[in-house]
């Protein structure tokens, strides 16, 4: 029979203070090397995300022309500039159809005009020739999207800045 001395010398199971501190040291290698590389991500998710809003109310204005076959324009929202939202709106009532609300934290939209008129034929009434947006992130000046209206009336969206 064995002493009750030697049952209880029992090896402990459980972490080292070594142990732990390796485990900490991986964690904080890996978390430097990924924290950068996810604050690219949304950056690049809020870019494409305020290009896909703007060019989805371009293609509204321009389906509500062709619908109503009336002039419809879609205007920043404030002296501001684009940045602060923008307004789809019919020009001869002046009904407001869509509204669109400040487009994010570190995203700079800037446009050459201060608003987009389409006619009762969806082309671009004015301003004359392509209109460009230029979208860029706020924290880096190598991101940037670029959307381009031609004077048809069809936007396209370019995963580059504005040249």
């Amino acid at each position: 029979m064995k002493s009750m001395r030697t049952m209880t010398r029992g090896r402990l199971s459980g972490f080292t203070a070594v142990e732990l501190m390796v485990t900490l040291a991986i964690l904080a290698i890996l978390l430097g090397i990924a924290v950068p590389s996810f604050s690219s991500f949304t950056e690049n998710q809020r870019l494409r995300a305020a290009s896909t809003d703007l060019r989805t109310d371009l293609t509204f204005a321009r389906s509500e022309a062709l619908k109503r076959n009336q002039t419809v324009s879609i205007q920043r929202r404030s002296a501001a500039g684009w940045q602060s939202g923008w307004v789809v709106a019919v020009q001869s009532s002046g009904q407001e159809l869509r509204v669109r609300n400040d487009i994010g934290r570190g995203v700079s939209l800037t446009g050459a005009a201060d608003a987009v008129t389409f006619n009762g034929s969806g082309r671009v009434a004015s301003p004359a020739g392509n209109v460009q947006f230029a979208l860029s992130a706020s924290s880096t000046s190598s991101s940037g999207r670029c959307v381009v209206l031609d004077p048809s009336g069809m936007s396209l969206a370019y995963a580059e800045p504005c040249s």
